[in-house]
């Protein structure tokens, strides 16, 4: 701690040392200077001289020494050696504001020193009394967290070296081992920097990281990824350190995230790649488990729901020739399906038709026929079939036609329209309101039939019939004429009337009334009308009176027969009669040979008139005709002269038998 000012000598002003070790320590050197005499050494060490010695030099204070010769403040001759430094502890420096002028020009001693300050940030020093220059920065991974450290550590593996700018890379004078950042990690100590996690992994920033942490499956992540990103909906990872995620495959979806796997689309919906969700079909296809797309269902199918795992056959009666549709097709009039599943219907063979759109088998006709047992058969004439679907159950008769029962095909013509006024019904039902029995040919109950007029007429209506008034006029007149007028009546016949003309036209009208019944041959109208009228056995005397509607019995063919046989018996006793009375009273011979000419007349006339009549009736007893009854065991055999008999029942063979 000694001061020198203002000393001088001739070699080391303030201290000269030869062949000595020493150490001088706080020593302060002021305004002293080596002045020399001429010898070799004279002149130099203005403060300190060393002659082959050596000297460690501490907290040395120079201020304005001089010498010579050179070394203004320390020489060394003869291997005289020094070094300068401080009192200042391990990781400590004094902060000397000058350096030496000494002898050594290759080395720096630090003089003038203040008090001893802790060694910087990011900066050390292990050595007792170091200057300046040894507080030495810390190598690159290495840190010096506060000042005065004594030596530099390293960043432990997780960690990079940074200074106070936290800036990263390479940096000296290190002052702090940071957390490597999110997607970064480092394995190795004493590291100036982190490296980018691989692809697959990830860290998060919040702990040392020396490995990051592999993605779990349905995770990816890219390089230096922070945290691993779950799987959108329509991707999967089934591995784990994944740096991507996988779009599910067609057929399959994932509808959550991060799914490691993907599921399989249920039947009756479809996905593509990717897909999140799987579509249900539209109407008109379907699907399988795991498919891509949905099939249009095929010619002959069809399906009217969404989400459908197969297509529906199509119904009965119904087809579908492209695909893909929700509904089937009706079969059109005239075709038809008989399987379901149909891609087309198939047609009737004419001339078979159905009954209606849609229908299973070819159930119907065409027009102008009609169906029979599977079959169908022309419209017989008396028919009016001009619409499809005619049965022979419901044919529709014309007017003036007649059928006897559903199951007949036969249809017959009427006498009139009055009689038969059409219809589609059969039997009674098709006869007009008064008539009944086959071809509507006998009155009903309450109705009696006008010869005249060849009708039914309502009893209601009158008592008095047509041929009443004219059979009583015709009586009255012939009465008349016999009685009062026989011989002038005789004479005038005889001067006008050619009666065997008279008798040939007459037996020529009952032949040719008597033709249609007797050969078949029918007589168009109106001759039938008129040659009707001839017939006399209309004059059956029930019919003056109404005889049905005193009985119904009364109008049929046997009650006819018997009254119209009695009646004639009853006219030739009542002329016999006639003249057994006249021969009762006073005549003379010739009065009484006219009044038997007069009746024998009578009786001839009546015979003439009334036999061909008579006995046609009788035979018409013995004339059965068949009609069809729809089935050959049902045929009818019913008596021509009277419709209402069956020729196969009792009362027929009671009266005829």
């Amino acid at each position: 701690g000694a001061s020198f000012t203002s000393c001088t000598a001739l070699t080391g002003g303030g201290i000269y040392l030869s062949s000595l070790t020493a150490s001088i320590t706080g020593a302060s050197f002021t305004s002293c200077s080596a002045v020399g005499s001429g010898y070799s050494t004279a002149g130099y060490g203005g403060a300190i001289y060393l002659d082959a010695s050596t000297a460690t030099l501490i907290d040395l204070a120079l201020q304005g020494n001089s010498a010579g010769a050179g070394g203004q403040d320390i020489h060394s001759h003869n291997g005289g050696t020094f070094t300068c430094g401080t009192l200042c502890e391990a990781g400590q420096y004094h902060d000397c504001q000058d350096i030496a002028d000494t002898s050594e020009s290759d080395y720096y001693c630090y003089v003038n020193c203040g008090s001893c300050t802790n060694c910087p940030k990011g900066t050390s020093s292990s050595v007792v009394g170091s200057g300046l220059a040894s507080c030495e920065p810390c190598a690159p991974g290495y840190v010096a967290h506060s000042t005065g450290d004594v030596s530099c550590t390293s960043c432990e593996e997780g960690r990079y070296a940074t200074d106070d700018t936290n800036r990263y890379g390479i940096v000296t004078l290190a002052t702090s081992c940071n957390t490597c950042p999110a997607g970064f990690h480092q394995p190795t100590a004493a590291s100036v920097y982190c490296t980018p996690c691989d692809a697959g992994t990830s860290s998060d920033g919040a702990t040392v990281t020396v490995a990051c942490t592999t993605c779990a499956a349905g995770t990816a992540s890219s390089t230096g990824s922070a945290t691993c990103t779950p799987c959108d909906p329509g991707y999967h990872q089934p591995a784990n350190g994944s740096d991507t995620c996988i779009a599910c495959g067609v057929g399959t979806y994932s509808n959550a995230t991060g799914a490691t796997a993907c599921d399989d689309c249920e039947a009756g919906t479809y996905s593509g790649t990717g897909g999140a969700t799987c579509t249900p079909c539209d109407a008109g296809k379907s699907s399988a488990a795991a498919s891509d797309i949905c099939i249009p269902c095929s010619a002959g199918k069809f399906q009217d729901e969404t989400g459908a795992t197969s297509c529906k056959d199509c119904p009965l009666g119904q087809a579908q020739p492209d695909t893909g549709y929700d509904k089937c097709v009706p079969c059109a009039v005239g075709a038809y399906t008989a399987q379901g599943g149909s891609s087309v219907c198939l047609p009737c063979p004419r001339p078979f038709t159905t009954s209606s759109t849609g229908t299973t088998s070819c159930d119907a006709c065409e027009k102008y026929s009609f169906m029979n047992a599977g079959q169908c058969l022309e419209c017989p004439e008396g028919t009016t079939c001009d619409s499809v679907g005619n049965e022979l159950a419901t044919l529709l008769v014309k007017e003036s036609y007649y059928r006897t029962t559903p199951k007949s095909s036969m249809i017959y013509e009427c006498s009139s329209e009055e009689a038969c006024p059409g219809g589609n019904t059969t039997g009674d039902a098709l006869c007009g309101e008064g008539y009944k029995a086959i071809l509507c040919s006998s009155c009903s109950g309450g109705y009696f039939f006008d010869s005249l007029s060849r009708t039914c007429r309502d009893c209601q209506s009158t008592r008095v019939t047509p041929a009443m008034v004219v059979f009583s006029i015709v009586v009255v007149i012939v009465g008349v004429m016999l009685i009062f007028m026989w011989d002038k009546a005789k004479k005038w016949f005889s001067k006008w009337v050619n009666m065997g003309k008279v008798r040939i036209v007459y037996t020529t009208f009952q032949i040719l009334h008597t033709v249609p019944s007797t050969v078949g041959v029918p007589i168009p109208e109106p001759a039938r009308s008129f040659f009707s009228i001839l017939d006399l056995s209309s004059l059956n005397p029930l019919e003056l009176i109404a005889g049905e509607c005193v009985n119904e019995g009364l109008g049929s063919y046997d009650t006819r027969v018997i009254v119209s046989t009695i009646g004639f018996g009853v006219a030739c006793t009542v002329n016999w009669l006639v003249f057994g009375i006249r021969r009762l009273f006073p005549a003379t011979p010739k009065q009484r040979l006219q009044a038997l000419s007069m009746h024998t007349s009578v009786f001839f006339g009546l015979t003439y008139i009334f036999y061909p009549t008579l006995s046609v009736m009788q035979l018409k007893g013995f004339m059965c005709v068949e009609y069809d009854a729809g089935e050959e065991e049902d045929e009818m055999r019913l008596l021509e002269a009277d419709l209402s008999i069956d020729c196969d029942s009792d009362r027929y063979q009671s009266f005829f038998g």
